[in-house]
């Protein structure tokens, strides 16, 4: 039987929040304490600052704090946002350089939207990358022996990254298992070691909220090999160990411990569309039914498992695990499938703002950046030996 071994109590969270207002087009104005300024104007800046006055719904104002008065636009949330819409600016040509500045301090700040973070095959380690969206350019961030990136993780404002290490992954006679495993942070454009777990079996990462994370490590007992042991290691966002749990597992009668993986949201945030599923033998027919006007959009009839789902304004991503992973997006407004990707031997990809960001491996392993709302691939990211969103 499964036992539960608590070593500290438990942690509650008090959040509050305003609702996310960021739209994905222009015609939105935040309230925030950041806001995109711009740099190395070459026209005339009254008439720059007229077009944009024209042109979009954010708030367009002359800053006044310097020596040379500067166009800033928006009041954003955070950072991400704030970036989000820098290019999407820079992307139809309406701003060229700019920063993100922090209102409070009248300080520039990172862009977190602007770098896409993964890991890439460098002298046969298993690294981290960044990739820019507007220089285009692929620095490598983090390469260390015996430190191969087991899996990257990232909160879902991508302000907070972690991953696990290890000097060795595998399998052996049916068992996983997993030689020297580490945690590592990366903030602030810093790696950091958070914890050392050693050899063992499995070691995994999810995170609940952009406060908190979970770390999962599963190890054989050293005096009884029929029992198997589960660590639960708690973090919050600064990585600070908030709640510390062993599950015992008997393997004979309970099996070994399915990992973790992350809930797949069938409904939309607004409950209007639905994800189902019917079954006709080894058949299964998926499909996206607006529950408000009754209507149905088919996706793919055949024999594959729903992996991962997200539901972006007007868009739903899925990703599918048949013979080879298969990536949808489907418009929900036109009611059809507006692209499909055939993913090879992935089915790993994030949703980066307005932006669909998936591993394609079939003759290499690279990744693709795919805009929906303009229906246009912004670019491929490739490294020598491989790379992957997630992992590789």
């Amino acid at each position: 039987m499964k036992k539960i071994i608590l070593f500290t109590g438990f942690l509650f969270f008090f959040i509050s929040c305003k609702e996310d207002k960021v739209e994905t087009n222009y015609g939105k104005v935040e309230e925030g304490d950041y806001s995109i300024q711009l740099l190395n104007i070459d026209e005339n800046i009254n008439s720059v600052f007229l077009k944009l006055k024209s042109t979009i719904d954010d708030s367009v104002y002359f800053d006044d704090s310097g020596p040379a008065k500067k166009i800033r636009i928006g009041f954003y949330k955070n950072t991400f946002h704030a970036g989000q819409r820098a290019f999407s600016f820079y992307s139809d040509e309406l701003i060229k350089d700019f920063e993100i500045i922090e209102l409070s301090s009248n300080e520039k700040v990172d862009d977190n939207f602007s770098n896409i973070y993964f890991v890439g095959m460098e002298n046969q380690r298993k690294s981290l990358f960044t990739y820019n969206l507007y220089t285009e350019k692929i620095n490598l961030l983090w390469n260390k022996w015996g430190n191969d990136i087991v899996r990257l993780e990232r909160s879902a404002n991508n302000k907070i990254l972690n991953f696990n290490t290890a000097l060795s992954i595998g399998s052996r006679a049916g068992f996983p298992f997993v030689i020297d495993a580490k945690l590592y942070s990366f903030t602030k454009g810093k790696v950091k070691r958070i914890k050392k777990y050693g050899d063992g079996l499995q070691i995994y990462s999810q995170w609940e909220n952009d406060s908190v994370f979970t770390n999962y490590y599963t190890y054989l007992d050293s005096l009884n090999s029929s029992h198997i042991f589960r660590a639960k290691n708690t973090f919050n966002n600064n990585f600070e160990l908030v709640a510390d749990t062993l599950e015992e597992y008997d393997l004979l009668n309970d099996g070994f411990p399915i990992p973790i993986v992350d809930k797949v949201e069938l409904t939309s945030p607004g409950m209007k569309y639905k994800i189902e599923s019917f079954a006709q033998g080894s058949i299964i027919n998926y499909a996206i039914t607006d529950q408000i006007n009754n209507q149905s959009i088919p996706i793919v009839r055949d024999s594959l498992k729903i992996i991962k789902v997200e539901w972006l304004k007007d868009y739903c991503v899925l990703s599918f695990e048949g013979t080879t992973g298969l990536l949808f997006v489907v418009n929900l407004k036109d009611g059809k499938i507006q692209i499909q990707f055939d993913q090879g031997e992935s089915t790993d990809f994030i949703v980066h703002g307005n932006l669909v960001i998936f591993d394609q491996w079939i003759n290499d392993k690279k990744i693709i950046i795919y805009n929906p709302f303009k229906d246009i691939f912004i670019d491929s990211i490739k490294v020598k030996d491989g790379c992957g969103i997630n992992r590789i």
